[in-house]
C-alpha cells in the first residue's frame, strides 16, 4: 500500500471550492491493478508533505506549485497526481482536478487510494451543489437533484471498490455509509456497517455506530438502536465526538414505541442539553426545564422582565447562571436588556461565562457571543482569556470566531490588541493574516510603527505589512 498518511490527510482536508465539472464514470474493477506502484522517493514525499501543509494552511497556490514540482520530478509517484488534484480543487479548478484524478486512476490501474480520494471529492461536491460561488453552473445536464444523485452514486462506486480491496477499512466503510445516508437509502448502511461494528477486534467505531443507529431508527428497528445506544446513555463519560443532545434525541426516538414517558424524558433532555451548556452548572430537572420552555415562549420584549421576576428569589449564583444562559440562547445585541444586565454584573457573571467559553461545548457560536460580550464589558478576565485563545488558535485557519475576537479584544484593550495582532501576523505559522490585517488597518501608521518597535519587527516586514494594509492612515 502507499504511505497511508497521504490518504488520511487528503481525506481530512475539506471544503472544496467552486468550479465546473463534467462527469466521467470509470469501471474500476476493469482497471484493477495487479500490484502496487513503486514507493516514491524521499524528496518527492517531502515536497508533498509541504504541499499538504500548505493546503491545510489555505494556501492552494503554494500547494499546487509544490505538487507540480514533485509531479515533474517523479510522475510515476501516484501521490503527486493526488495532491495536485486537491490543490486544483482548492484553487477552483475542479474540472481539471477531477480529470487529473481520472487520468491517474487509468494510469495506475485504479489504485485504491486514488479511487478513494476521488470518492471523497465527489461526496463533498454533492453537498456543495452545482452552483459555484461565482454563479457558474457545473457542466451537467438535468436538474440539481440529478447532479447531486450522480455525484453520490459515483462516490459510492469509488468507495465500494476500495472496500472490496480492504474489507476492514473503517474510514471507507463510513464514507460509503454516509453516501447512502445522503440519499436516504438506509438498508445498505446496515449491510455495510453492521458486520463492522459487531467485530470484537475493532475499536469503538464511533462514527460507524452513530450512522448505524440513525439507520436503525429510520428503519424502525428500535431494539437494535437501543442496543447500541445503551452503553452511551448510561456511561458517565460521554464521547466528545457525539453530543449528549444527539444521543438523547436518538434514545428518545428509539423509546417511542416502547415507553412514551421515557421517550419524552429523553427528548426533553435532548432539547435542554442542546441549549444549556453543561459547564454552566444548571442541571436538568423539571423546574429548570419548565423555566427554559417558558423563557423560549416569552415575547422578546418581555423576556427580561419575565426572567428577572422568575429568579428574583434565587441566590446570586443562580441569577448569574440564568442571565448568562439567556445571552447565549437568545438574541443578545449589547443594547438589549439581557446583555445590559450581564455587563452591569460582569464581575459576578464572568466565572460562569468563562466556564462556558473554556468548555466550548461544541457550540462555536457561543464563543463568538462571549467574545462580543466580554469585549463590551472590558473585563480583565476576558482580556486574559481572549489573548490566550488567539495565541492558541492563530495557527488554525478554520477557526471562524477569530474575526469576532479581534474587535472585541480591541474594544477591551486597544494597545494590547495591536501588539498581539502584530505578534501573530509575524508568526510563520499564522494562517489568518487577512483577519489580523482588518483589525490592524484600524490603527494609524504611527501606532503600528511604535508597536513594530516594541515587537522588534524588521523594517522590511513593516514595509510589507503597510503595503498589504493599503489604505491604512499613514499620517
Amino acid at each position: 500500500m502507499l504511505r497511508s498518511v497521504f490518504f488520511a490527510v487528503f481525506f481530512g482536508l475539506s471544503s472544496l471550492l467552486s468550479a465546473q465539472y463534467a462527469f466521467q464514470s470509470v469501471d474500476y474493477q476493469k482497471h484493477r491493478p495487479l500490484a502496487a506502484p513503486a514507493t516514491c522517493n524521499d524528496w518527492t514525499f517531502t515536497q508533498l508533505e509541504l504541499a499538504l501543509q500548505s493546503l491545510w494552511h489555505r494556501e492552494p497556490d503554494k500547494a499546487l506549485a509544490l505538487a507540480e514540482s514533485a509531479f515533474h520530478g517523479e510522475p510515476d509517484c501516484p501521490q503527486t497526481w493526488q495532491v495536485r488534484a486537491k490543490a486544483m480543487f482548492e484553487l477552483g479548478q475542479r474540472a481539471l482536478a477531477l480529470q487529473v484524478l481520472d487520468s491517474a486512476i487509468l494510469t495506475f490501474k485504479a489504485f485504491p487510494e486514488l479511487v478513494g480520494a476521488k470518492g471523497q471529492l465527489l461526496l463533498d461536491l454533492a453537498n456543495q451543489g452545482r452552483l459555484s460561488k461565482d454563479n457558474r453552473f457545473y457542466e451537467f445536464p438535468g436538474p440539481d437533484s440529478l447532479f447531486r444523485q450522480a455525484c453520490l452514486k459515483e462516490a459510492q462506486s469509488c468507495f465500494s471498490y476500495v472496500l472490496a480491496q480492504f474489507p476492514e477499512d473503517e474510514a471507507t466503510a463510513e464514507l460509503l455509509a454516509i453516501s447512502y445516508q445522503e440519499l436516504k437509502n438506509y438498508p445498505p448502511i446496515v449491510s455495510i456497517l453492521e458486520p463492522l461494528v459487531q467485530k470484537v477486534d475493532f475499536p469503538e467505531l464511533l462514527e460507524a455506530r452513530w450512522l448505524l443507529i440513525q439507520a436503525y431508527l429510520e428503519l424502525e428497528e428500535s431494539q437494535k438502536a437501543l442496543h447500541l445506544l445503551n452503553p452511551w446513555v448510561h456511561s458517565k463519560t460521554l464521547h466528545p465526538e457525539i453530543s449528549l443532545s444527539g444521543i438523547c434525541w436518538a434514545y428518545g426516538r428509539a423509546w417511542e414505541k416502547v415507553n412514551q414517558d421515557s421517550s419524552q424524558v429523553y427528548k426533553n433532555l435532548a432539547l435542554y442539553s442542546s441549549l444549556v451548556p453543561k459547564s454552566l452548572g444548571l442541571d436538568f430537572n423539571s423546574r429548570n426545564f419548565t423555566l427554559l420552555q417558558r423563557l423560549l415562549k416569552t415575547e422578546d420584549t418581555k423576556r427580561f422582565v419575565f426572567l428577572r421576576k422568575e429568579i428574583q428569589r434565587e441566590e446570586d449564583t443562580v441569577q448569574a447562571q440564568w442571565m448568562v444562559l439567556s445571552t447565549l440562547i437568545l438574541p443578545s445585541d449589547p443594547e438589549m436588556n439581557f446583555s445590559g444586565w450581564l455587563l452591569a454584573h460582569m464581575e459576578h457573571c464572568w466565572p460562569y461565562l468563562e466556564k462556558v467559553a473554556e468548555a466550548r461545548d461544541d457550540q462555536i457560536e457561543r464563543i463568538s457571543q462571549i467574545a462580543r460580550l466580554g469585549g463590551a464589558a472590558r473585563h480583565p478576565g476576558f482580556v486574559s482569556w481572549a489573548t490566550q485563545e488567539l495565541k492558541v488558535w492563530s495557527a488554525c485557519c478554520l477557526w471562524s470566531p477569530m474575526p469576532d475576537f479581534l474587535p472585541a479584544l480591541k474594544m477591551a484593550d486597544p494597545v494590547g490588541t495591536l501588539d498581539l495582532c502584530l505578534e501573530l501576523w509575524d508568526r510563520p505559522s499564522t494562517l489568518r493574516r487577512n483577519a489580523l490585517e482588518v483589525t490592524l488597518a484600524e490603527y494609524s501608521y504611527e501606532d503600528i510603527r511604535q508597536a513594530a518597535q516594541r515587537q522588534d519587527l524588521s523594517t522590511d516586514k513593516l514595509k510589507l505589512l503597510m503595503e498589504r494594509l493599503g489604505g491604512t492612515n499613514q499620517r
